[in-house]
């Protein structure tokens, strides 16, 4: 598995469309939340996640700064498969929360 951090514009289409699976794969059917997960926050984002070789995305986030607090950086849309998505909000207990973002 590879660490991968990129910037919106950096993702590939294949990138980009693995993320989108894997949050639609927790968000809309694990969790049923139906709502927009197009919510145009991705292009502002900083997003990190892990791939395999075979381009799959396992787990992923991405980080923004939130508009209603300049200098706040946001974790969001934390994801992964059921075996990655616990261990990594186990070592990751922040994730869901705000930082600022001079600690980054």
């Amino acid at each position: 598995m590879e660490f991968v951090q990129k910037t919106f514009d950096e993702l590939t289409n294949r990138e980009l469309y693995e993320i989108l699976r894997a949050r639609e794969a927790v968000f809309v059917v694990e969790q049923n939340c139906p709502y927009y997960d197009i919510d145009g926050l991705d292009y502002p984002s900083l997003h990190m996640f892990y791939k395999e070789e075979d381009g799959s995305v396992q787990a992923c986030l991405r980080i923004f700064e939130k508009v209603d607090e300049p200098g706040t950086m946001q974790i969001d849309r934390s994801v992964g498969d059921s075996c990655e998505r616990s261990r990594f909000r186990r070592e990751n207990p922040a994730s869901g929360s705000t930082v600022d973002s001079g600690e980054l």
